[in-house]
């Protein structure tokens, strides 16, 4: 299984993650990380919806990772969002203060509503 998927809606790039405690290896993490870099350098993508409804569990590097794919999005311009979130999740995003970085909604259409408006 790929460490996330990637679908389109316009010039939103939606990113789902699915991995759970210890189900990657770190190398192919800064791999696929990479990738969505680049990715997101593109001036088309204007919002990166970030769905949590496959990532069962995340580690500091997965926060780290969100940081960085949301401040690039920034450099154009873009807005980004967290959805989708368990209740375990939210805990841990709470602690790290995430929300003061990107906005953390609790389904994909409200967060598709939070990037469009």
């Amino acid at each position: 299984m790929s460490i996330y998927e990637t679908e389109q809606n316009g010039d939103i790039l939606i990113l789902i993650p699915h991995f759970g405690a210890g189900e990657f290896r770190y190398r192919d993490f800064h791999m696929a990380s990479s990738s969505m870099q680049r990715d997101l350098a593109s001036k088309e993508i204007k919002g990166l919806l970030i769905d949590l409804s496959d990532a069962f569990y995340f580690g500091s590097e997965f926060i780290g990772m969100m940081i960085v794919f949301s401040k690039a999005v920034r450099k154009h311009g873009g807005k980004s969002v967290i959805c989708n979130a368990s209740s375990q999740m939210l805990e841990v995003l709470g602690t790290m203060n995430m929300s003061k970085i990107v906005p953390i909604v609790a389904t994909r259409e409200e967060a598709l509503q939070t990037l469009t408006v």
